[in-house]
């Protein structure tokens, strides 16, 4: 018998009672009973009524139950069913008002979503109406505080404490009853400091806080006062709901009052118990000050919402409460009542098939799931949060477990459930992350694992495998992995972008992780991929079979082929990152899947071209133009391959082919070298044809564009040859060296051509009219030194070092890199030297053309105006004016050069135009404009060892020599003899002598000399032999002027004579001993009877050398000194050459130099000994 033909009388006379639909009589009852009292006297009124009607409940269960119970069907979920009405029967708190949640409205939500038959639903009422449970309890969760403050403490002395919380219930009616004067228990105040608490076991299993009691439980305390956070689960159970109150008191650590956090439990907890009757009462009409409180937060209990209250309050200070007080701060709270289940509460598992219940009712209400919002309806949401608050299963795990339910409902297939859409996964994927984040940000730490039981982590894994097992089922049906683009990525994050931020919460463990079948899947979806475009691609380079040497086209879209490759294989972060999350190395499979037919495409292809370099080798145009192909298909193919060597290891570069690309192209290396060379010199031909425009360095230093074109080509060259970058050493050296040679070449040629340009311009013709120098000059001159700058820069573009190092390293010989090297600097060195000689030969040039100028205005001070010191300035202006612009317009590597051309014209001017046999004050003006003009040229940068060189030396001693008088000159002329200790041209003998001397009285000596002997004289005679004698002479004229001269006897006929005399020159002061050309000159003649005697030769002893003996009769112990003969010679400068320039008017250099041209110009000529008897000796008269 069915409940419908049982039912009471109540039930009889509601007519809705007949429809299944519409709500029954004790539904009536107690959604009428769910409104709030307002007064005391509704609350009694209403405890009566509740009363009377739970007696007639049990009357009439007891009556029907006896009678029809067996007859009720068991339902599915039965227990699950009753749980969740008697939490709907018996709501705490206040009642939502809003229609549609009321306590009543939600019952019957709930009979529509189990599908209970109504007399069902109404027999379960009753059963479970008088199931009402016994004790209630408040779940308070202090999170976080702020803007705290303590009244009496200045800002500073409050950072140094930390605060805590101490939570109770309090019932005012029953606390007014206590007083400090009547209670027989000891207050805080007049208990000992640092007392232990009296605790009580509090057997919360999910409180995180100290527990102080069964009424009484402290937090943990925070660090930091300004904004302390706790995060801390409390549970407190409630004796009255409608009076009770939930009073959280914060206090200070550090202060008076504070209990110490011990856990030692009193019996009964009297500490606490009696701290908070002082509170209690300074809360009614006595006003009193709690040490260290900061104050509190008064909560009734009949306030809190069953659906939990989540908000920031207001801490006041302990006592009277009133408009006017002013809070301490504020305190983040959530609050919660439940009843306190007698038997075991039901389990997370329990939850996750209520919600798969109702999100299984949501769906086939709501047909279009789109929206999250349709799919739970506010009543289905409210009666699952009240069935966790009262099973105590946290926020996080009922959004686990909602997100379990989604996605166990997407895997199914159940087609009427396929209407969800992914919006709905990700909105409750997001609300677990958000709920997980909340808890993180009060206090917990970010690496914390989320606080879930095994089972809920369970389930969680089974429904993703089951969701991501539907997935994998439908990956067919994605576009094409391969080549990326940015739809695609699109495509396949909407499809696998939840899969993905299931994966990656911190809930799996590596032996259930589900990464490996949805990696397994798409590696095999994108091999296929990849396969399927490079075989369109690599038909579509082969597509050219039937056109003529086919291997240039086939080439060409090879080379197009490998750049997209290339491009496909540039590794983006997004595509990484989300293949990688997958467990899919997205480029690692790419690179693996193309480079082998690419290899084997592109080996084939470089084949048949090197055959086809080889047969059209004798034609430029198809060498160059296969050339580039190659080159670029080289250049393709490297790119690749250092796009895909990123991604991999040592390990997977073995197994490329294309490891090996280098040896493909080693036959077309020369063809490059040959086409770079080609290219080259026809750039640099057509540059200097079009020279006209200019590029400015600076303002004033410029350069033409030819220079310009010629050192493009050349870095073209060397940037192309480091992204070739052969490691083969052999053919790493052979390229370095074609390249550093071609470059060499084009710059001399350069060179060359600019010469060239300059004499077919007429520029190297004399020309007498003013020159000055211009623009057009300088830029010439700055593109020669542009370009071959150029050349010291290729050590280091074309790593010369590295190239010998890997040379020798090849061959284990260190020998034959150094030989490289000294190849390659061999060939710029000769460049170097080419072209600056052609630069030299330019600047001299230059300093020629401006030779006329600076010599007109030279002559000023050298002939016109010698003794006028401003005669040099108008020089000078001149000078000055052209070295500026050189300065300005000309590469600072140039410049010096220019100026020392310049010198050298100004040297060579003066030398040439200085007039000769002037009178000394002549040359002491030359001296002084020298100067000035070296003064200048130093200022202008003229280094000054070039500014004293050979030219300046000769003329500054040519000055000076003629600055001296006719003495000195004379003095310096006998110096010059007897220093001379070279080995003259022409042997003539030598002569053997002794010279001393003997010191008198009054600083006068005699002067010793003995004549020994000579050996091996010239034959002056024409029988080859001679009469020699010698003639002594103490010289320079004017230090001796009484002195006469001494000579020995002549011995006939021999070229050895024998002499053994000996002279004296008494009364010779003898400061002259040490006097600057003082000495003994000892002249050899040949003695003639009928011609003038012949000069043989002179020896010069200079008086310094001479050593004092004591008398004449000791000189025979004075060691001999044998000297060689010389003969005088005349030359174009010297003292000898100034005093007969100056001889027209001085007369003592007049004499000087006509006694001397007797030695020099009668020199006859060395006759060899005749054997047989002359014509003279017939005579008698051979001389």
């Amino acid at each position: 018998m069915s409940l419908r033909r049982c039912s009471s009388v109540p039930i009889a006379n509601d007519g809705a009672a007949s429809s299944p639909s519409s709500p029954g009589v004790f539904t009536k009852v107690f959604r009428r009973l769910s409104f709030r009292r307002k007064s005391s006297f509704d609350r009694r009124k209403a405890s009566i009524n509740s009363y009377n009607l739970d007696h007639l409940f049990n009357e009439v269960g007891r009556k029907i139950s006896n009678a029809s119970r067996d007859s009720v069907a068991t339902i599915e979920n039965e227990a699950l069913f009753r749980g969740l009405l008697r939490c709907l029967l018996h709501p705490l708190g206040i009642p939502d008002a809003e229609i549609g949640l009321r306590p009543g409205d939600l019952v019957d939500h709930l009979r529509q979503v189990f599908g209970i038959d109504q007399d069902d639903h109404e027999y379960f009422i009753r059963e479970e109406a008088k199931n009402k449970p016994k004790k209630i309890q408040v779940c308070a969760t202090v999170i976080e505080a702020r803007d705290l403050r303590v009244v009496d403490k200045q800002p500073k002395a409050q950072s140094e404490f930390n605060p805590y919380c101490i939570l109770t219930i309090v019932n005012p009616a029953k606390s007014c009853k206590y007083s400090p004067k009547s209670s027989p228990r000891a207050s805080p105040r007049s208990s000992p400091k640092g007392s232990p608490l009296q605790l009580r076991k509090h057997n919360q299993p999910r409180s995180s806080s100290q527990e102080h009691g069964n009424d009484v439980l402290r937090s943990q305390t925070a660090r930091g006062f300004a904004q302390p956070k706790w995060n801390e689960e409390f549970y407190l159970e409630i004796e009255d709901l409608f009076t009770d109150e939930l009073h959280v008191c914060f206090f200070l650590q550090d202060a008076d009052v504070t209990l110490p956090e011990s856990k030692h439990h009193d019996k009964g907890g009297n500490s606490l118990k009696s701290f908070f009757r002082n509170v209690l009462a300074s809360s009614t009409e006595h006003e009193k000050h709690i040490p260290g409180c900061i104050g509190r937060i008064v909560v009734p209990v009949r306030d809190i919402a069953t659906n939990s209250v989540d908000r920031w309050m207001n801490v006041y200070p302990v006592g009277p409460v009133n408009a006017k007080t002013k809070p301490v701060g504020q305190c983040r709270v959530r609050l919660a009542i439940s009843y306190i289940q007698s038997g075991p509460c039901f389990s997370v598992e329990d939850y996750h098939q209520v919600s798969l219940i109702h999100h299984k009712h949501a769906v086939k209400v709501n047909k279009d799931c789109t929206d999250s919002a349709l799919l739970l309806s506010p009543q289905s949401r409210r009666i699952l949060d009240t069935f966790a608050i009262g099973n105590r299963i946290s926020k996080l795990s009922q959004s686990i477990l909602d997100l379990t339910v989604l996605l166990e409902l997407v895997a199914s297939p159940d087609k009427e459930i396929h209407c969800l859409s992914d919006t709905v996964l990700h909105k409750s994927l997001e609300e677990v992350e958000m709920t997980w984040l909340a808890m993180q940000a009060c206090g917990q730490e970010l690496t914390q694992r989320m606080p879930l039981s095994d089972s809920e982590i369970s389930l969680y894994r089974t429904g993703t495998r089951n969701y991501i097992s539907s997935l994998t089922s439908k990956l067919h049906e994605l576009p094409s992995l391969f080549p990326p683009s940015a739809e695609s990525l699109i495509t396949l994050k909407g499809s696998l972008g939840l899969a993905i931020h299931l994966l990656e919460l911190d809930l799996w463990d590596s032996s259930s992780s589900t990464h490996s079948e949805l990696a397994d899947k798409l590696f095999q979806k994108l091999q296929s991929d990849i396969d399927l475009w490079m075989t369109e691609k690599l038909h579509e380079v082969y597509s050219h079979e039937k056109v003529k040497d086919s291997v240039i086209p086939e080439v060409i879209s090879l080379i197009e082929t490998t750049k997209a490759l290339a491009s496909h294989c540039s590794p983006l972060g997004v595509i990484t990152k989300f293949y990688g999350s997958l467990g899919v190395k997205y480029y690692r499979v790419v690179a693996f899947r193309t480079e082998r037919k690419l290899s084997t495409a592109a080996r084939e292809l470089m084949l048949e071209m090197d055959k086809y370099m080889v047969r059209y080798h004798n034609f430029p145009v198809n060498i160059v133009q296969s050339s580039r192909l190659s080159l670029g298909l080289y250049f393709a193919i490297r790119k690749f391959f250092l796009l895909i060597r990123e991604g991999l290891t040592d390990r997977d570069m073995f197994r490329l082919l294309v490891n090996q690309y280098q040896r493909w192209f080693q036959e077309s290396l020369v063809f490059w070298l040959q086409t770079f060379k080609t290219e080259c010199m026809t750039r640099m031909e057509k540059a200097l044809e079009i020279d006209k425009d200019v590029v400015l360095v600076t303002s004033l230093v410029k350069f033409s564009n030819s220079s310009v074109d010629v050192l493009s080509c050349f870095a073209k060259i060397t940037e192309e040859w480091r992204e070739i970058d052969f490691k083969d050493p052999d053919s790493a050296v052979m390229g370095v060296t074609k390249i550093t040679d071609l470059i060499c070449d084009g710059a001399r040629l350069y060179a060359d051509k600019i010469h060239t340009i300059l004499e077919r311009n007429c520029y190297y013709d004399q020309q007498e009219e003013k020159f000055d120098v211009n623009d057009r000059l300088c830029i010439t001159l700055n593109n020669i030194e542009h370009v071959r700058q150029y050349l010291n820069q290729l050590p280091e573009l074309l790593e010369w070092e590295e190239v010998g190092q890997s040379l020798s390293a090849r061959h284990e010989d260190a020998k034959i890199g150094k030989q490289s090297l000294t190849t390659l600097r061999r060939l710029t060195c000769t460049a170097n030297q080419d072209i600056l000689m052609k630069s030299s030969f330019l600047l001299r040039e230059i300093a020629v053309k401006m030779k006329t100028n600076v010599q007109k205005y030279m002559e000023i001070f050298i002939v016109r105006s010698p003794a006028k010191a401003s005669a040099v300035d108008k020089t000078i202006g001149y000078l000055s004016t052209n070295l500026q612009t050189l300065d300005d317009r000309l590469m600072t590597s140039i410049y010096p050069k220019m100026i020392e051309e310049l010198w050298e014209v100004v040297l060579q001017i003066f030398y040439e135009h200085m007039q000769i046999g002037q009178k000394p004050d002549y040359y002491g003006h030359m001296k002084r404009h020298l100067s000035a003009l070296t003064s200048f040229f130093l200022s202008c940068g003229l280094e000054e060892k070039l500014a004293q060189g050979a030219s300046e030396v000769q003329l500054r001693d040519r000055i000076n020599l003629n600055c001296m008088q006719s003495g000195a000159l004379m003095q310096e002329y006998f110096k010059c003899l007897g220093h001379g200790m070279s080995t003259p041209p022409e042997y003539l003998g030598h002569l053997a002598v002794k010279a001393a001397y003997v010191e008198e009285t009054k600083g006068m000596v005699t002067i010793a000399v003995k004549v020994m002997r000579a050996s091996d004289l010239p034959g002056l005679d024409n029988s080859g032999l001679s009469d020699p004698y010698v003639v002594l002479n103490l010289q320079p004229p004017n230090l001796f002027l009484n002195v006469k001269s001494s000579r020995t006897r002549v011995v006939e006929k021999t070229l050895n004579p024998i002499f053994n005399e000996s002279f004296l020159f008494p009364n010779i002061p003898s400061k002259l001993l040490t006097e600057n050309g003082a000495c003994i000159l000892f002249s050899i003649l040949d003695h003639d009877y009928m011609v003038s005697d012949d000069f043989a030769g002179e020896v010069v002893v200079n008086m310094s050398v001479l050593q004092p003996i004591k008398g004449e009769e000791y000189l025979d112990t004075t060691p001999v000194v044998m000297m060689p003969l010389k003969r005088p010679q005349t030359g174009t400068d010297g003292p000898f050459q100034v005093l007969e320039e100056r001889s027209s008017w001085d007369k003592e250099a007049k004499n000087f130099v006509t006694d001397r041209l007797k030695y020099i110009v009668n020199q006859p000529r060395k006759r060899e000994k005749m054997s047989g008897r002359s014509l003279f000796s017939f005579f008698g008269l051979e001389t």
